[in-house]
């Protein structure tokens, strides 16, 4: 299985928490692809392997590939992911199409990712790509 990156925000949306008591094993059979990713904390600037999904319209951060319950649930309807050029390391980005109100403010989700080589984060890219624009 490939072994990418990512940074996710915490999760504050319902929705999106119930999906996340979804299990790594209940949907190995259904994924679109799925491996391992670095995923990044924006909050305390760190690095963490996780085991990650694509699953329909939805990726997950599991803890490891037998995990009872998600970590993280991004949707990714209408999401966009791309690489970050300025990264010297396989890193790529989900940008949400969900904007999350905050305050008095409107932020997009943003997710960093690191993948072990260009051609798995590419991998990874087309296959959010494709989830975003299937659902």
């Amino acid at each position: 299985a490939a072994k990418p990156a990512l940074k996710m925000p915490p999760v504050n949306d319902s929705h999106q928490v119930d999906n996340k008591k979804i299990s790594a094993e209940s949907i190995s059979k259904t994924v679109t692809y799925q491996g391992f990713l670095k995923v990044h904390n924006e909050e305390s600037d760190t690095w963490r392997t996780l085991w990650c999904v694509v699953n329909g319209s939805k990726f997950y951060a599991f803890e490891n590939e037998r995990a009872t319950s998600a970590l993280e649930c991004v949707d990714l309807d209408g999401a966009i992911a791309s690489v970050l050029r300025e990264s010297a390391e396989p890193r790529f980005e989900i940008t949400t199409a969900v904007l999350k109100y905050h305050g008095e403010g409107v932020e997009q989700s943003t997710h960093t990712l690191q993948a072990d080589s260009d051609a798995i984060a590419a991998e990874w890219i087309n296959a959010i790509q494709t989830a975003s624009m299937e659902s």
